[in-house]
């Protein structure tokens, strides 16, 4: 049971990381039309 809570939480920590980089991600391609990738 704790084994799934601790997967639970590493799993939501991920997406919200995933979330973020994402967020970033698409702000400064917004803010920063000529930055090249």
């Amino acid at each position: 049971m704790v084994i799934t809570m601790v997967a639970g939480v590493l799993v939501i920590m991920v997406i919200i990381t995933m979330v973020v980089v994402v967020v970033i991600t698409v702000v400064i391609m917004v803010t920063c039309p000529w930055w090249s990738w």
